[in-house]
């Protein structure tokens, strides 16, 4: 990972394995992201960022993958407005993603509550994928975060809609 800042541009640059959580070398499976922002102590936040990879996908087969987003965010007292569009491939498949999220702190920033609307589309599908989340966020220190949240479909490519109970925990050394 290279991240740094060149005057008011902040940059972070990241190469991966492109296998998930699992290491695999069959296919030769990487994701180069790179992300350019202003910086991130001002009330407002725009980026861009770009994704490059093959992804694992199993049985040494691997899935091109590329992106462009455009992302901002706005901090209004306790209140933050996040929102992020992308635009890409899977494969020779054009994709679509955009996210709106809607955030609260409370107390001294450890506590957030928010509110999300994820959206993905498929060039070669019938149907997209929508889905909405409400949740929490415990960020006691800069070390440590704990997320629970209800995610519902409103739509999922024509399959079944899911609703999830999600938890994660996330330790940074």
């Amino acid at each position: 990972m290279l991240d740094g800042a060149a005057g008011k541009l902040k940059y972070d640059v990241t190469l991966t394995r492109g296998s998930g959580n699992e290491w695999r070398n069959d296919g030769d499976p990487y994701l180069l992201t790179a992300r350019f922002s202003t910086e991130m102590n001002h009330w407002y936040n725009l980026g861009l960022t770009v994704v490059q990879g093959e992804l694992w996908q199993g049985s040494g087969l691997t899935s091109k993958r590329d992106r462009v987003a455009v992302d901002g965010r706005i901090d209004i007292k306790r209140w933050t407005l996040k929102g992020q569009i992308s635009n890409g491939h899977n494969g020779p498949v054009d994709a679509r993603r955009s996210l709106l999220e809607v955030e609260w702190t409370y107390g001294y920033s450890e506590w957030t509550a928010y509110l999300q609307r994820f959206v993905f589309e498929l060039g070669n599908q019938k149907f997209d994928q929508e889905t909405h989340s409400l949740g929490v966020r415990f960020e006691p220190t800069n070390h440590l975060q704990v997320d629970v949240d209800y995610s519902k479909d409103a739509s999922n490519f024509g399959r079944p809609n899911r609703a999830m109970l999600r938890a994660q925990i996330r330790v940074r050394l």
